[in-house]
């Protein structure tokens, strides 16, 4: 997915997760919950690297969370979501043990992580250009999961529309 960072943009990138585990509530939050569910990570959990995929992160079970440091702007709000939406894949896979090449759990997760990370905020959705009177929320949502479970090597890049 993703080479190791580097420069001043890999350094950027360090420098707001160190912010964001500092100040971050939600991302303290999902830290400690996976503390409790037995898998507790702690700073090396998490790393910037250029990522070949256009996305602003990732989660591997072997690697943890990978944020792609290209995609972060020096946004330390989108970096502080990318972790949350990525930290709640890695509970959903220590809670859950996602099997990862089943596109039924896969998209599970996404869903899960859109709606808990704020990624389909009014502000985030507005930022986008999306701005719907109705149903806003759940269209983002299957939009973004979509999104993902095309890139699942499993799904041969086809939409998740068929997956409930």
């Amino acid at each position: 997915m993703a080479a190791p960072h580097d420069g001043a943009e890999g350094a950027a990138c360090q420098a707001m997760i160190e912010r964001a585990l500092a100040s971050s509530a939600a991302v303290r939050t999902l830290m400690r919950a996976m503390e409790r569910a037995g898998c507790p990570v702690d700073r090396a959990f998490f790393s910037c690297e250029r990522c070949a995929q256009e996305c602003q992160g990732g989660y591997d079970r072997a690697r943890g969370v990978i944020l792609c440091q290209q995609h972060m702007q020096n946004s330390r709000s989108l970096i502080e979501a990318t972790m949350v939406h990525e930290l709640v894949h890695a509970y959903d896979d220590c809670r859950a043990h996602v099997d990862w090449t089943d596109l039924k759990h896969h998209a599970c997760t996404e869903i899960r992580a859109a709606n808990l990370s704020g990624d389909c905020s009014f502000s985030q959705e507005f930022a986008r250009g999306n701005f719907n009177l109705r149903a806003q929320q759940q269209k983002c949502v299957r939009r973004r999961a979509e999104l993902s479970v095309a890139m699942n090597p499993t799904s041969q890049g086809t939409a998740a529309r068929g997956v409930p």
